[in-house]
């Protein structure tokens, strides 16, 4: 399958029975699925968990994508609606850990550990965030996307989106305020 295939000749690829196009598919957005998971549920086990899930139901429910958004957002607001639902059904357990494996040693140990310790404190930061407003920061802030797409992913106007990051960056300033130099 050619790289250069756009998405939609992907899914018409997929409703045709191509394996392939389908491998194509979970190639060119696993990795955006797996660190919207990543950040939305702070587990790299659940988010593992999320990216399976999702393109479960991405290939389960290929027949009723109705192309009134890209394939791209399509797979954002499954991706973040299975992480949303996750964390709400594993409410009662502790949160995940922040992967120990992705943090780099630097040479200086102390710039290091201040480094880990700040990373850990957004984390749990995030986690303390509502998960409507959590998601909103994620997708915003760390994946770069318009309020305009946020509001099509999450089902809500622009103005639900921009209030939910504006009252999110007020709590996360609060929680990160012994970080602030």
């Amino acid at each position: 399958m050619s790289k250069v295939m756009t998405d939609e000749l992907l899914i018409e690829g997929i409703l045709e029975g191509s394996e392939e196009a389908f491998q194509e598919l979970v190639e060119r957005y696993g990795r955006m699925v797996y660190r919207v998971a990543y950040r939305i549920t702070g587990s790299p086990q659940d988010a593992d968990d999320v990216t399976q899930e999702t393109f479960l139901k991405v290939f389960r429910s290929i027949d009723r994508f109705r192309r009134r958004s890209s394939v791209e957002t399509w797979i954002y607001r499954i991706a973040v609606n299975c992480a949303l639902n996750l964390v709400r059904d594993r409410r009662e357990e502790p949160g995940g850990e922040v992967d120990r494996a992705s943090e780099r040693p630097l040479d200086n140990p102390e710039r290091a550990a201040e480094r880990s310790e700040l990373r850990r404190a957004i984390a749990e930061a995030l986690r303390k965030l509502p998960l409507e407003q959590r998601a909103t920061v994620v997708l915003h802030d760390m994946e770069g996307l318009t309020h305009a797409q946020i509001a099509e992913i999450m089902g809500c106007s622009e103005g639900t989106v921009k209030s939910r990051l504006h009252h999110a960056r007020r709590k996360l300033r609060a929680y990160l305020r012994p970080f602030a130099r």
